[in-house]
């Protein structure tokens, strides 16, 4: 996990896993933090998303999105927060992670073409954002917002602009 200044990084070796969507491997390259969220579920703004990014072989990029309510402490980040790195540049150490942990129990989602939320937004990004939240306690979305400087990092939420969002039950 790295601190870039902007938010918390976790970058994965080769072999950390990967998605398969429309017959095409997506592997996972890193997973970071905003807060607040930056999507809306009709019109709920959560405390926290979780971004898990994505890449084919053509370098076309998948996100995966995952929104986080406060509520009990997340198991998987327990862990993980036990030793941020607070400062810009700071690297924590390395760690044994299983990204599944991160998800929701049920795999409903939003779907969407979009861009990239941090410059340079890179276009044509398809979005996959979680329906159900997963939940945190209170001190551990302080805990990633005092590392990041204390201030929110999220982009405001974005015009549909003729975009068409597709949703997928559980």
């Amino acid at each position: 996990m790295k601190n870039s200044g902007h938010t918390l990084v976790a970058q994965f070796e080769d072999n950390a896993g990967f998605i398969e969507v429309g017959g095409e491997q997506y592997k996972l390259l890193q997973f970071h933090f905003h807060t607040a969220s930056e999507h809306r579920v009709q019109g709920e703004t959560y405390p926290m998303e979780i971004h898990l990014v994505h890449q084919n072989k053509q370098g076309k990029l998948l996100v995966v999105g995952v929104l986080v309510r406060q509520g009990q402490p997340h198991l998987a980040l327990v862990e993980l927060f036990k030793q941020l790195p607070e400062q810009v540049g700071d690297e924590g150490p390395s760690l044994s992670f299983n990204v599944r942990d991160l998800l929701p129990q049920k795999q409903g989602y939003f779907h969407y073409q979009g861009s990239l939320t941090t410059p340079p937004c890179t276009q044509d990004v398809q979005w996959y954002v979680m329906t159900e939240p997963v939940m945190a306690d209170q001190l551990q979305i302080a805990k990633l917002l005092q590392s990041i400087g204390g201030k929110p990092n999220n982009r405001p939420v974005q015009p549909l602009n003729g975009r068409t969002v597709w949703r997928r039950l559980p």
